[in-house]
């Protein structure tokens, strides 16, 4: 059996210096590009926004690092990482201070089909989120 037509929703994290206006139509392009000759492509964009970028340097970010490093005993690492969840660009757009954040251990496979989070981590991530919640009620 061969399908006559195939869905598939797509997403792109924007790192900073990008911008959703300039990508969108290169993605568009490309894709049409790769599809066969009859192939009719309809493309449709759903929503997009400019990457949020939090400094690194900020006092939220070690307020945020001291609460983890005294829950877990280790300080955590700061890794830059594509991504443009909508609230991080309005809140740093209003220089409202963010925090992004996980939890994951070595090992745990973080967004991959087979992620785990073993039950044991899950005090430290409990105990990591109510030090944060504490620490950053210093924020004024």
């Amino acid at each position: 059996m061969i399908p006559v037509s195939a869905e598939a929703n797509l997403s792109i994290r924007l790192a900073p210096g990008q911008h959703p206006d300039t990508v969108a139509p290169v993605l568009e392009r490309l894709l049409r590009e790769a599809a066969p000759d009859d192939a009719e492509v309809e493309v449709e964009l759903w929503s997009s926004t400019p990457p949020g970028l939090v400094a690194p340097d900020s006092e939220a970010i070690r307020l945020g690092q001291d609460a983890f490093e005294r829950a877990l005993g280790v300080r955590p690492l700061l890794l830059r990482a594509g991504g443009s969840l909508p609230i991080v660009s309005a809140l740093s757009d209003r220089e409202i201070p963010t925090i992004v954040t996980g939890f994951d251990v070595p090992g745990g496979n973080l967004h991959s089909p087979n992620e785990r989070f073993l039950v044991e981590h899950v005090p430290l991530g409990v105990a990591a989120a109510r030090e944060l919640l504490t620490a950053l009620a210093e924020l004024r």
